[in-house]
């Protein structure tokens, strides 16, 4: 397996409204030099959960997800993306397309691939 990370840097209005969140050259950087990885092998672990998932909703329903993320996985599909940044009570796993999108909340969760 190989294993990417990609943090958060500063606190930001994208945060709170991560549809109209502009482009991260950084992680656009990041995920264009994945692209080399198989799939298949490729585990992503990420602060910011991917946009439209119940990983990202918050107790309010709120989506605290990033966009830029979701889209690269929808297209490139990698194995797996574990995320935090919302802080669930419980884990929450998940697909999106063919990803396994994990939140493991406070008390971790075992991941089988």
């Amino acid at each position: 397996m190989w294993f990417a990370g990609f943090g958060l840097r500063t606190w930001s209005n994208a945060l709170s409204h991560p549809e109209a969140a502009p482009t991260d050259p950084e992680l656009a950087g990041l995920l264009e030099r994945l692209e080399a990885i198989p799939r298949e092998r490729l585990v992503l672990v990420t602060h910011l959960p991917p946009f439209g998932t119940l990983s990202a909703r918050d107790r309010k329903f709120v989506d605290r997800g990033n966009v830029q993320l979701a889209d690269w996985i929808r297209e490139q599909q990698p194995a797996a993306c574990v995320c935090g940044h919302v802080h669930h009570r419980e884990p929450v796993t998940e697909k999106l397309g063919e990803t396994i999108v994990v939140n493991a909340g406070p008390h971790g969760w075992v991941l089988r691939l």
